[in-house]
């Protein structure tokens, strides 16, 4: 009493790891969906985030919460609900490669930003924007990580 705080306050009385206020949203539509695995991934077009949310009794808790680029307004990422499907090591095309690129619908993919073509050199690693044809950009770990722990059948809700 009559002291200050011991630390930041930002997110006291949360247990919400990194969703800030304006995207909390996420975690209560997450309530509504199921997934047929014990992963839903949660696609926010506009903010331009994925949550990654993992099984917890009846419902979701948020494991992560990441930065992502989504689709440009001419070419926008597809909204609904999808699932995990097919996965990969990397795809080229033009001057860029993509790499860890995790299905969810057609053609649509999480995968890495873009590299120039056949190496680790950043060709584009902006996020935060809606700059794709259409996939779900994300930094090269974040990629490998849905890419090697989400399995195939997992829910994809993308939504703006």
């Amino acid at each position: 009493k009559d002291s200050v705080a011991p630390g930041s306050t930002w997110l006291s009385y949360t247990t919400d790891r990194g969703l800030f206020m304006e995207d909390a949203d996420m975690y209560y539509r997450a309530q509504n969906y199921g997934s047929r695995t014990n992963w839903l991934l949660m696609v926010n077009y506009g903010a331009c985030r994925v949550g990654i949310f993992m099984r917890s009794g009846s419902g979701w808790s948020l494991y992560d919460y990441i930065m992502c680029s989504d689709g440009q307004y001419s070419t926008p990422t597809v909204h609904g609900v999808f699932t995990v499907g097919a996965k990969g090591y990397s795809f080229s095309g033009g001057d860029h490669t993509c790499y860890y690129y995790t299905q969810f619908y057609g053609d649509y993919l999480f995968h890495s930003v873009l590299y120039h073509r056949g190496t680790y050199g950043v060709l584009d690693g902006r996020l935060g924007m809606h700059i794709s044809q259409g996939c779900v950009r994300l930094d090269i770990n974040k990629a490998k990580w849905i890419h090697d722990n989400i399995p195939t059948g997992t829910t994809v809700v993308v939504y703006n």
